[in-house]
């Protein structure tokens, strides 16, 4: 379902729907966090428009391996504290 919404907006401007939507998360985090409704639903576009970016470019594994080397060294950041 991702791929149609990309697919039939473009490519660009879910790239600046997803700049719209990480602005909105950044307003509920900054003055809103306690609406927890509303956090969730900024997340969730975010999660949203980042999920059809990945999968179009086709990036899924690479990001995945990114993520899991980022964990990685948080946590022995973490073990060395």
């Amino acid at each position: 379902m991702q791929q149609k919404i990309i697919r039939h907006y473009g490519y660009d401007n879910q790239l600046g729907k997803l700049v719209e939507e990480l602005r909105e998360l950044e307003q509920v985090i900054l003055y809103e966090s306690s609406n927890l409704e509303h956090l969730k639903e900024e997340i969730a576009d975010v999660e949203n428009l980042l999920e059809q970016i990945v999968d179009y470019q086709g990036w899924n594994d690479e990001i995945e391996e990114i993520k899991e080397f980022k964990i990685r060294r948080q946590i022995g950041r973490i073990e060395n504290e």
